[in-house]
C-alpha cells in the first residue's frame, strides 16, 4: 500500500469518518487536523496550503465554484499537510490533473492527488461499487455519488475493477498520462506516453475540431497501445470524454474479449 492511501486510511481510522462526512463535513475533518478553510483570490492556482502561522490555512481560489473541484482542492491541500508538512505550496489546475508519478517536487503533486482520491473514495465504501462494467457514463455516476471529479472516479475505478482498463488524459493533442488496471497491466499493454493522439482514434477528433462519439467505439487496438501481444487487426473499446476548460480528453480504454481472442494467448 502506498504512503498516500495509507496516510488516508490512517486519518479515516483517527476520525471515525463516514461517507456522508466525507460528502458534508469535509470543512470541519481539515478543521480536525489543524486547517482553517477559507476562500480567496488566488492568481495561478486553485489552492494554496500556509503553515506559516496557527491555524494552517487552506485557501481555496474563489473561482473553483463547482463542488468538485473545491472538495478535490481541499483533500489535495489535506494531503500536503498530512505528508509534506515541511512545504508551503501553491497548486495549479495542471497539479490538479498531475497523475503521473515524476521527480521531484511534481511526485509531491501526483501523491497529494492520489491522498485525496483515496479519501473522498475510500476503497472501504467504493470497491465494491467497481464490479459494474468500465463506461464514462458509469464514472459520471461514481463521481457523482462521491462528489468528485470524472478523472478522480475513473482512476479511483481502475485500481479496484477486474477488468482490463486504462485511464489515459491527452492535452494539446499529445497523450499526457495513463492509468492502467492490475488487469490491464498484466496484459503487458502500454499506451505511449508524450506521443501525438494518433489519428484512428475517438479522441483524435476533439483536437481536430470534431464531435467526439458520445458511446464507446471500437478502433485498431494500435492506435493507442505499443506493439506488443496481439496481432495487427486487434481491436480495443474506446470511450472518450471531451474537457474543453482544459484542451484535454479524458479516454477509457477496454481491451474485452476482441483483443485477447484475436492474439495468441
Amino acid at each position: 500500500m502506498s504512503i498516500p492511501i495509507s496516510t488516508a486510511n490512517k486519518l479515516l481510522d483517527d476520525l471515525s469518518i463516514t461517507q456522508d462526512d466525507l460528502l458534508e463535513r469535509l470543512d470541519e475533518i481539515a478543521w480536525a487536523r489543524g486547517a482553517l478553510v477559507v476562500e480567496g483570490n488566488l492568481e495561478g492556482s486553485e489552492a494554496r496550503l500556509n503553515m506559516a502561522g496557527s491555524p494552517t490555512i487552506i485557501t481555496v481560489a474563489r473561482r473553483v465554484t463547482g463542488s468538485p473541484r473545491r472538495r478535490f482542492s481541499i483533500a489535495h491541500e489535506l494531503g500536503h499537510l498530512e505528508m509534506h508538512r515541511w512545504k508551503v505550496t501553491l497548486c495549479t489546475s495542471a497539479d490538479m490533473l498531475e497523475w503521473s508519478v515524476k521527480e521531484g517536487s511534481q511526485n509531491l503533486e501526483f501523491e497529494a492527488n492520489e491522498f485525496a482520491a483515496a479519501l473522498l473514495m475510500p476503497g472501504r465504501f467504493f470497491a465494491s461499487l467497481c464490479e459494474e462494467e468500465p463506461s464514462i457514463d458509469y464514472f459520471i455516476e461514481l463521481a457523482d455519488r462521491f462528489g468528485v471529479s470524472l478523472t478522480a472516479a475513473a482512476i479511483r475505478y481502475s485500481n479496484f475493477t477486474p477488468e482490463p482498463v486504462a485511464i489515459v488524459l491527452s492535452q494539446d493533442g499529445f497523450i499526457k498520462w495513463f492509468r492502467a488496471s492490475r488487469e490491464f497491466e498484466e496484459m503487458e499493454l502500454f499506451v505511449d506516453v508524450r506521443s501525438r493522439v494518433y489519428p484512428g482514434s475517438c479522441a483524435r477528433l476533439f483536437f481536430e475540431g470534431k464531435a467526439v462519439p458520445t458511446t464507446p467505439k471500437r478502433i485498431p487496438a494500435d492506435a493507442w497501445l505499443r506493439p506488443g501481444n496481439y496481432d495487427r487487426d486487434a481491436t480495443i473499446q474506446e470511450q472518450s470524454w471531451p474537457m474543453k476548460s482544459y484542451n484535454a480528453v479524458l479516454t477509457l480504454l477496454w481491451a474485452d474479449d476482441e483483443l485477447t481472442e484475436s492474439d495468441d494467448w
